[in-house]
């Protein structure tokens, strides 16, 4: 518990519900008690003043790679909970791709215990087959039990149909989400970048969009047999958008996400052969950027998920053929989001686009690993988890950061960010 209740006067409130002015206030249980204007201080509350800041949901990655146990060299529970703090995050969702995986109660409990030291919420995804190697299942119903909200081999793609049947099967029953990873085996072993013109005027040996396509449809036609819920994990392609919005269309009820770098950054990048493009799936062409700008504005796309992916120097800097995937970005995902929709220029706000956008930050993500539906997490009762941001500020990334975005300035910093009515970040910094 904090010793003071908290108010936060005079900021723009965005959710799912809107844009508009409210003050809100926290009691010392972390709990919201009032979202209203001109809500009355008293002497023992703690005031923090808004005026000219946007206050929204504190946002919620579903897809984040804390590293840890297995790779803290790269990143820990602790180092990776205190980026998302900056980046205005207050839950996030560890994926099981650590070693060892996360496949077993015992390693629930020892992520639990790590994550005491979090800065933030820390959900647990576990994996869906043991060590991932997408053959048996892991015990589904003894990991749910333990208050795991997903399931998936991220990573790897299960590529047995029968035992991703088995895990919506299992899902269902449970109420628990089964993610894909989309990646045909078959289709992508052995590429490097997006399959298109540039990589094969490169000669890099490249990823189809048929490699997610393929899996992304065989999931949702098991989907239609099952009761589940199934959430597609960074979808890149334009006929991934396709596929799912015939699949919506015709009923099929499902989540899917993408990231901010499938939303700002194409495949010719690639081009200058450094690693800190080399993702999975791979950046991919123009026309694919645009469709999922188009699908996330039109809420085909459910949310968007980091895939943070952070690594060491030294695996960042080998060659493009040897070097990891991933891209990390937990604490400047915000910024990154706002110029891809040109959002970022605080006269010229499309309101609506606005509003869009941050709940598929927010409040779409939450209900995708929440029990019961949330219709507002900035109603009285809701958990006091709040990002308050800056239109007039930029974030600075360091020139030396292992990043595509190093050396780059976003408008688009957060302020405050407040978990549980605890302000972890203040004026920009973190209070740890």
């Amino acid at each position: 518990m904090n010793d003071a209740p908290l108010v936060i006067k005079g900021g723009y409130v965005i959710d799912n519900h809107g844009l508009g002015r409210s003050d809100i206030a926290i009691s010392p249980e972390g709990l919201i008690t009032q979202c209203e204007n001109d809500i009355e201080i008293s002497s023992d509350q703690r005031v923090i003043d808004a005026s000219g800041l946007y206050i929204s949901p504190g946002f919620v990655d579903l897809h984040t790679h804390l590293r840890e146990p297995g790779n803290s060299e790269a990143e820990t529970i602790v180092s990776g909970t205190r980026k998302a703090a900056l980046g205005g995050f207050t839950t996030v969702v560890a994926m099981p791709n650590t070693s060892p995986s996360i496949d077993c109660t015992s390693m629930v409990h020892e992520i639990r215990a790590l994550a005491k030291l979090a800065v933030i919420n820390v959900e647990i995804a576990s994996a869906i087959t043991l060590e991932r190697k997408g053959e048996g299942l892991v015990n589904m119903k003894a990991m749910a039990d333990l208050g795991v909200v997903m399931f998936t081999d991220d990573g790897n793609g299960v590529q047995d149909s029968s035992i991703m049947d088995k895990a919506l099967s299992y899902a269902g029953e449970l109420g628990v989400v089964v993610a894909q990873h989309l990646e045909t085996n078959s289709i992508s072993t052995g590429g490097l970048a997006n399959l298109g013109p540039i990589s094969q005027r490169l000669g890099i040996p490249g990823i189809p969009a048929s490699s997610e396509e393929i899996m992304l449809a065989r999931d949702l036609i098991l989907l239609k047999n099952r009761n589940a819920k199934y959430h597609a994990q960074h979808i890149s392609t334009s006929g991934s958008l396709e596929i799912i919005e015939i699949a919506k269309q015709r009923g099929l009820k499902f989540t899917c996400e993408v990231t901010p770098h499938h939303l700002f950054l194409d495949d010719s990048l690639v081009e200058k052969f450094n690693p800190i493009y080399k993702v999975n799936p791979p950046l991919r062409g123009t026309m694919d950027i645009n469709e999922m700008r188009r699908g996330l504005l039109e809420g085909t796309i459910d949310a968007i998920a980091t895939d943070h992916a952070p690594h060491t120097l030294e695996a960042k800097e080998k060659s493009f053929s040897e070097a990891p995937c991933g891209i990390e970005s937990l604490d400047i995902a915000l910024g990154i989001i706002l110029k891809t929709f040109g959002l970022d220029i605080k006269d010229q706000i499309d309101a609506g686009k606005f509003v869009r956008v941050i709940d598929a930050l927010t409040t779409r993500p939450r209900n995708i690993i929440s029990k019961s539906r949330q219709t507002s997490l900035l109603s009285v009762g809701a958990r006091g988890d709040l990002a308050i941001f800056s239109l007039d500020e930029k974030k600075e990334v360091a020139k030396e950061r292992i990043s595509p975005y190093g050396g780059l300035n976003f408008f688009g910093k957060v302020i405050y960010t407040i978990c549980g009515g605890k302000v972890v970040v203040e004026n920009g910094v973190g209070n740890w």
